[in-house]
């Protein structure tokens, strides 16, 4: 799993470096290449949507993990009732694991 993961960085970066062509507007080629390789699933909080469902807080897109919200606490029993590898923060911005503690940050400028 660990040389796929590799391999897909690798490739992303060539496609990133290389391209087809040239863009003359960078912003949109910024855009195209969020979108496609999904950075807001993780680097965008989410806000309750219709019944209940969470959804991108487009007002925070791309902002990462808020500063001062609590970090989701588990234990192994916990992993173990739930049979996951891994427990989510409320706005899956922030994930639990084996590992320890992983936070998305911040992919705008500010």
């Amino acid at each position: 799993m660990r040389n796929f993961t590799i391999l897909a960085a690798v490739a992303s970066v060539f496609v990133v470096l290389v391209g087809t062509e040239a863009q003359a507007d960078s912003v949109a080629r910024g855009k195209y290449l969020v979108t496609i390789m999904g950075c807001g699933d993780c680097h965008t909080p989410t806000v309750p949507g219709p019944g209940g469902a969470p959804v991108p807080d487009m007002k925070r897109l791309l902002s990462g993990h808020p500063e001062g919200l609590t970090n989701p606490t588990w234990t192994p029993a916990d992993m173990q009732q739930r049979h996951a590898m891994a427990l989510p923060g409320p706005m899956l911005t922030v994930w639990a694991g084996p590992w320890g503690v992983s936070f998305a940050t911040n992919l705008t400028p500010d």
